[in-house]
């Protein structure tokens, strides 16, 4: 996660919130960080408070912005049929995304996900027939315990019957072992 940018979407929010609502705040500041002769009052016009509230609106804009940003460049982290958390991250499509073909499917899994530099991906319907099945592909070296991206394309006809679907993207088992499966599922919607 990239708690870097979500400390500066916080910084612009408050001070766009407080801009707004409390645009005497900054009027305080500026008094504090002024020279004035001991005993005159400040006295900030009109102007000057409308100033601090279209700032505040700006701050906001620009948190609000910022924070978009973040959450459509992050992976979508979900629990596996395992349970774990930490093994693979969907960047493309997210959980209850409607999709279409030639559907692509982004993200990055860590290197035990893989073997051979794969793992298959299936889209199913919403009576979980198998409508469409391929490998993803790493997009890096996949002999590592860290992240490594994968890419892959589905197509796809859209089914006749029903709006949701399921896509399943398993961990490559080699052994055939059922203690090493492991599998990724979200639900889908098509166009």
């Amino acid at each position: 996660m990239d708690y870097e940018a979500y400390i500066i979407v916080g910084i612009f929010l408050s001070f766009g919130l407080l801009s707004l609502l409390k645009p005497d705040w900054m009027i305080r500041f500026k008094r504090w960080t002024t020279f004035w002769v001991e005993g005159a009052e400040y006295l900030p016009s009109r102007r000057t408070v409308l100033v601090y509230r279209i700032l505040g609106v700006i701050f906001i804009l620009l948190g609000s912005v910022v924070f978009a940003g973040v959450q459509k460049e992050m992976p979508e982290e979900l629990a596996t049929t395992t349970g774990n958390t930490d093994i693979i991250r969907l960047t493309s499509p997210r959980s209850g995304e409607a999709i279409e073909s030639p559907l692509i499917i982004t993200g990055e899994a860590r290197g035990p996900w893989y073997f051979e530099a794969t793992f298959p991906v299936v889209l199913t319907d919403w009576d979980g027939l198998i409508i469409a099945q391929h490998y993803a592909e790493a997009q890096d070296s996949w002999m590592t315990t860290e992240y490594v991206p994968f890419r892959a394309v589905l197509e796809f006809e859209k089914p006749a019957y029903g709006e949701r679907g399921s896509l399943i993207l398993r961990k490559s088992n080699a052994s055939g072992l059922p203690e090493h499966d492991d599998a990724l599922e979200i639900s889908i919607k098509f166009k």
